[in-house]
C-alpha cells in the first residue's frame, strides 16, 4: 500500500471541519464502535487526549492514482472532524498533556520524496511544525509528552541515537554515542528506558536505562530469561531439557522508578509471554506465562498495561500484578494493531481498515 502523498495535502484544506461517518454503535459487549470508514486504508497511530478527546491518524486515498495522504481525525465526545496536517508522511506516534498540548511524530515514507519528516504539535486550534529532522534521520519513532510544553523523541545518527527534548520553547539533543535505542520510553527528562544495542553489536535488542548523566544497560540477567527446566518441561512434556528457550524482552511498560514492566517473548518450540518487573533496584520475574505473542503494549494508569494484536490479531488483553485476562474483542474485529489509554482509563482500539471502538476503564 502506499502512503502519504504530499501533493494532496492541498486537496484537505478545506476539509478541516469534514464530519466522519459518525457514531457512535453498538459493537460488542463493553464495546462502542466511534469510527467506521471503508475509505481509511490504514490507522497508523492512535492517541486519546483524554475519554473524550481522541485522535486517529489514518491514510486515506490521495487525488492522484496509487497516492496516499495523512488525515489527523479528532472524535470530541460526540462528532469526528478531519484535519489537514502540514506536513505528509507516515504518522509512527502520538502523545499529550492535556488535549490542547497533543504531538505527534511524522517520518518519510521510502521511495516517496513528496513525504517529509517533522515534530507537529497541537495546540487546541491547529496542527504546527514544531521541529524538522533531517530525512536522512528520521524513523519511526516515538514521541513522548511531559507536559508544560515539554516532551522527547528520537532521531538517528551516524554515531547514535540522538534524544530530542523540547523545554523552554526549543528543541535539544543529546547523543547516546555508540547506541542504537529504539523505542525510547521516557519517565522524565532524567529517566528514560529504551530497548536497542550497540551500533556495532550483534543487532539483539537490550534493556538500556538513562540515570541523568549516562545511558547504561540494565538487561534482566539470563537467569531470568531462560526458562527453569521444571516449568519449561511442565509446559512442554517431553521437550528435551536442551532445547528449554531463552526469551527477549520485546517492550517496556514504565510506570515508575521502582516500577518496570519487561514483557519477554517466547516463540520456540511455541509462542509464550511472561512478564519481568525492575523494583527500582533489580529485575524480578512475576509468576505465569501466557500463550500469546503481543505486538502493542500501553500502560493502563495503574501499574498494569493493555495489549493487542501479536499471535492473535483479534486479540485484546490485560495484565495487572501477574494476571493476564483476555478481553472480549469488538464483534468482527481483525487487523487490530492500534490501542491507547486515556488518563481516565477508558481504552480505544483500532484496525486497519477504518474502524475505531472504545470500552470503559478495566476495573
Amino acid at each position: 500500500m502506499t502512503r502519504n502523498r504530499r501533493r494532496a495535502v492541498v486537496a484537505l484544506a478545506a476539509a478541516v471541519a469534514l464530519l466522519a461517518p459518525a457514531g457512535p454503535a453498538h459493537a460488542a459487549p463493553g464495546w462502542t464502535t466511534l469510527l467506521k470508514d471503508p475509505s481509511i486504508g490504514f490507522v497508523t497511530a492512535l492517541h486519546a487526549a483524554s475519554a473524550r478527546s481522541l485522535w486517529a491518524f489514518v491514510t486515506v486515498e490521495g487525488t492522484q492514482p496509487n497516492t496516499d495522504v495523512t488525515q489527523a481525525r479528532h472524535w470530541d465526545g460526540k462528532k469526528w472532524r478531519t484535519y489537514p496536517l502540514p506536513v505528509n508522511g507516515h504518522v509512527s506516534s502520538a502523545d499529550s498533556s492535556s488535549p490542547s498540548d497533543v504531538w505527534a511524530y511524522v517520518s518519510p515514507v521510502p521511495d516517496q520524496p513528496e513525504t517529509g519528516a517533522a515534530i507537529l504539535h497541537w495546540d487546541g486550534r491547529s496542527w504546527t511544525v514544531s521541529h524538522r529532522p533531517r530525512r536522512e534521520q528520521a524513523s519511526e519513532s516515538l514521541i513522548t509528552a511531559l507536559g508544560k510544553g515539554r516532551a522527547v523523541t528520537t532521531v538517528f545518527t551516524p554515531k547514535g541515537t540522538r534524544v530530542l527534548t523540547r523545554s523552554g520553547g526549543r528543541w535539544t539533543g543529546r547523543t547516546a554515542s555508540g547506541l542504537g535505542l529504539s523505542p525510547v520510553w521516557p519517565l522524565s527528562t532524567r529517566n528514560m528506558w529504551a530497548l536497542g544495542d550497540r551500533l556495532k553489536g550483534s543487532g539483539n535488542e537490550y534493556v538500556h536505562h538513562f540515570d541523568g548523566a549516562k545511558w547504561r544497560r540494565r538487561q534482566p540477567p539470563k537467569a531470568l530469561l531462560k526458562m527453569g527446566e521444571k516449568e519449561c518441561l511442565r509446559i512442554w512434556p517431553g521437550l528435551p531439557r536442551s532445547e528449554c528457550p531463552t526469551g527477549w524482552v520485546s517492550a517496556l511498560v514504565p510506570h515508575s522508578a521502582k516500577n518496570v514492566l519487561a514483557v519477554v517473548r517466547f516463540m520456540h518450540p511455541t509462542e509464550l509471554t511472561t512478564v519481568l518487573r525492575w523494583n527500582g533496584s533489580r529485575w524480578v520475574r512475576v509468576p505465569g506465562h501466557w500463550p500469546v505473542t503481543l505486538y502493542r503494549t500501553e500502560a493502563d494508569g495503574k501499574g498494569g498495561f493493555w495489549a493487542v494484536g501479536g499471535s492473535d490479531d483479534k486479540l485484546v488483553r490485560h495484565y495487572r500484578a501477574g494476571v493476564m485476562t483476555r478481553v472480549a474483542a469488538p464483534k468482527g474485529a481483525a487487523g487490530m494493531h492500534g490501542l491507547s489509554v486515556a488518563p481516565s482509563g477508558r481504552v480505544f482500539v483500532a484496525s486497519s481498515y477504518g474502524y475505531v471502538w472504545t470500552r470503559p476503564a478495566a476495573r
